[in-house]
């Protein structure tokens, strides 16, 4: 669990971040650490990289490498109450092989377009955030044909639609795969289970998580196979 010192360097720093709320706090924490949504319960080793993000967006490093890929001021970084929602939809279109940078700073560019909002972290009404959000959807269904359930459907399919959703995304990807190279998408559930000892034989045995790890794994499949795709045309 996080230690009395880490917590307070954690509230200390909150404090000396420019503009930073609480709910750009809480999708952080959802953000990097699945669905924390407390300081508290962290580990010890994760409470010491919230800590070290936390003073990037403190400005007290030049530097620190998150997840592969290098933290940056708060302007450069999606937060605020629909952030992780909007970067859960801009990694599905990175998975499913329709943009080619995931970056934050090229989802803040397209929000921008959509809404005339600079900024994610001030989208705070519902209507300007529910524009950018189905302008994305829209564009991902438009680009890779994600057949997007509504909640009524999900309920009656027995999952609630961030599964669905993740559903969608999936059968998407093994469409766009079949495309261009063999590829049985019960095959590779069925593999994917075996390889990580997961009990059940369908997709339908995948947790939340699981199903994250299956779409990408498509998904750096499939960029791999667009790109081939473009080098040769």
């Amino acid at each position: 669990m996080t230690t009395a010192a880490q917590t307070r360097a954690i509230h200390t720093l909150l404090r000396q971040i420019p503009h930073y709320t609480d709910d750009d706090y809480r999708a952080l924490l959802k953000r990097e650490f699945r669905s924390v949504s407390s300081s508290s319960r962290l580990s010890q080793v994760q409470a010491a990289k919230l800590i070290e993000i936390l003073k990037v967006l403190a400005g007290q490093h030049p530097e620190v490498k998150r997840g592969g890929a290098s933290s940056r001021r708060p302007a450069e970084t999606v937060t605020g109450p629909y952030g992780a929602k909007l970067q859960a939809l801009w990694i599905s279109a990175f998975n499913l092989g329709i943009i080619d940078n995931r970056d934050d700073r090229a989802l803040i560019a397209f929000i921008e377009r959509q809404t005339k909002i600079a900024h994610p972290r001030w989208l705070n009404e519902h209507k300007d955030a529910k524009k950018a959000i189905e302008a994305l959807k829209d564009w991902i269904e438009r680009e890779a044909k994600v057949e997007w359930p509504s909640e009524s459907q999900a309920h009656k399919r027995g999952m609630d639609v961030s599964i669905a959703s993740k559903r969608a995304v999936i059968a998407a990807q093994a469409a766009r795969l079949a495309d261009v190279e063999p590829f049985n998408l019960d095959d590779f559930v069925n593999g994917y289970i075996i390889s990580n000892k997961i009990s059940g034989f369908s997709i339908g045995a995948l947790s939340d998580r699981h199903l994250d790890g299956v779409i990408a794994t498509l998904g750096a499949r499939l960029r791999k196979r667009v790109k081939a795709k473009k080098e040769a045309a």
